[in-house]
């Protein structure tokens, strides 16, 4: 979620935390296909955060929010 330019960190904890980790992606194409032109699936996998880690100040403490699955 956009941080609508919010820079304090406990706010964007509660308001905009990072719910996305990772995007993957994994073609398919066919066994005569040598060159990688002709796709024939794709898979898109979203890795998802149960918790959102943040730092008040830069190298200070780390704090954490449960995000749950209803708001992921």
């Amino acid at each position: 979620p956009s941080h609508n330019g919010e820079t304090d960190e406990e706010k964007i904890a509660e308001n905009s935390p990072a719910y996305l980790s990772n995007i993957l992606e994994q073609d398919f194409y066919g066994n005569s296909d040598s060159k990688g032109k002709n796709i024939k699936g794709m898979s898109i996998g979203l890795a998802m955060n149960s918790v959102y880690y943040y730092k008040k100040e830069k190298d200070g403490e780390t704090y954490s929010k449960d995000l749950s699955d209803k708001e992921i």
